[in-house]
């Protein structure tokens, strides 16, 4: 995979921002992703899920188990620096602001969701353009098809789970629909794809 994705690999290498973003279906991958990342080498990297706001979420405490990174909680006006993976909180989107810190916004739903995934990765593709690489996984509704799609029309690199292998195919079948641009990767490329951006 490394020879095929050799240009790919190398694009990687130059971001600045890894946004990594799914809903249902995604949570396994999500977890296998986090342990690939360690605070050396690694950018910034922002993990968002879609989560119910009924109630208090363990997603923080969970991936934190796994991480080698540090994980936090993301805070507003909280600065956005490389080798940490940050959360978006509950019923909150979250933004890039051009000061390279992240914002809150209690805004209405996009697709029923808040944080929003379209929200997120527009925002990272206004303020980091090519240095931004966008990976949108599982989900059941359309939310962050947009948002990967501006992406990769501001010269980021982008990559989507192959529905084949996605437990929910709404999310990447509708990015698909939207942009031809993006790499289509089964899970275990994806995961594969990522440890040598580190490497």
């Amino acid at each position: 995979m490394e020879k095929q994705f050799e240009n790919t690999i190398k694009q990687g290498k130059q971001a600045e921002i890894i946004a990594i973003a799914g809903s249902a279906g995604s949570f396994s991958l999500l977890i296998e992703l986090i342990k690939v990342f360690v605070p050396e080498v690694s950018p910034a990297i922002v993990m968002l899920i879609h989560r119910s706001s009924g109630y208090k979420s363990e997603w923080l405490k969970i991936l934190s188990k796994y991480a080698v990174c540090e994980v936090l909680e993301i805070a507003d006006k909280q600065k956005i620096e490389a080798g940490k993976i940050y959360i978006p909180p509950q019923k909150y989107h979250t933004l890039a602001e051009p000061t390279f810190c992240w914002s809150l916004d209690s805004g209405e739903p996009v697709w029923f969701s808040r944080p929003s995934i379209d929200v997120l990765f527009e925002s990272i593709a206004d303020i980091f353009g090519e240095k931004a690489l966008g990976i949108l996984l599982s989900g059941a509704n359309q939310d962050g098809a947009i948002g990967i799609k501006k992406i990769a029309e501001k010269g980021g690199l982008t990559i989507i789970q192959n529905p084949e292998d996605a437990e929910y195919k709404i999310m990447t079948k509708t990015a698909l629909t939207l942009c031809d641009k993006h790499y289509v990767l089964h899970q275990d490329d994806i995961l594969t794809f990522c440890r040598n951006l580190i490497n």
